[in-house]
């Protein structure tokens, strides 16, 4: 509550504990946060799974726009990409779109038949003027699951296939959870890995507007259902 303030849609009850307060009273960004709440809680919803995680990814698109420079170029890479074809077509478009060398031998070794985006969720850019490829590129993972710590390293897979122009590529990963810590640094940092830049909970609530939560069309009616039942 005294981090989130009125964000938090709780309440605390001297008979029940913790309470949500009257739905009729939720904002957007309190009904985002429950939201956010059954992300981090999957096995919950095991046969909504795939609608979470997809609107999941357009969250964390959003929040990422909202971080960065207004002309930064930011794209979904996953479930919904802009890009066509296989795996090796979307990474080679991706390349030729932010104006850097690929190694054709790596690519090559993915299947034909494979056309997911090999570890990749979201993907950012802030071009100069000069289009010189020398720029800071994020690569960003989504993580929805218990195992997140283990999710942040598959961008990596991404220094194999994309060459960089002097300056490395910065990491990403994009998770549900609450990082509370009480000494202003991250709990588990010690599973985060170098050269990471982490969008939790507290992060993609402060980052994202009042209207994000409209885009996420499934997740916004699960949500409303799970308040039906409440009552």
């Amino acid at each position: 509550k005294i981090i989130y303030q009125t964000v938090y849609p709780f309440e605390t009850d001297s008979k029940k504990g913790i309470k949500l307060i009257d739905k009729d009273c939720l904002s957007e960004q309190q009904k985002l946060y429950l939201y956010l709440l059954i992300a981090s809680s999957l096995k919950s919803f095991r046969k909504l799974t795939s609608v979470i995680t997809s609107e999941f990814e357009i969250l964390s698109e959003s929040v990422l726009k909202s971080y960065l420079p207004a002309h930064a170029k930011v794209l979904n890479f996953a479930n919904n990409t802009v890009y066509k074809g296989n795996a090796k077509d979307k990474i080679k478009q991706l390349a030729q779109d932010i104006n850097i060398d690929y190694d054709n031998d790596e690519i090559e070794q993915i299947s034909n038949y494979n056309s997911k985006e090999e570890g990749l969720d979201i993907v950012a850019w802030i071009p100069f003027e000069d289009n010189n490829p020398n720029t800071i590129i994020i690569l960003g993972q989504c993580a929805c699951g218990k195992d997140w710590f283990g999710k942040q390293n598959e961008t990596f897979r991404y220094e194999n296939y994309l060459k960089y122009y002097r300056q490395p590529f910065t990491h990403s990963v994009f998770m549900p959870y609450d990082l509370k810590n009480t000494n202003g640094r991250f709990r588990f940092s010690k599973d985060i890995t170098t050269n990471h830049i982490i969008f939790e909970r507290r992060r993609i609530i402060s980052l994202s507007n009042t209207s994000v939560f409209d885009k996420l069309n499934y997740s916004k009616q699960i949500v409303e259902k799970c308040l039906e039942y409440q009552e």
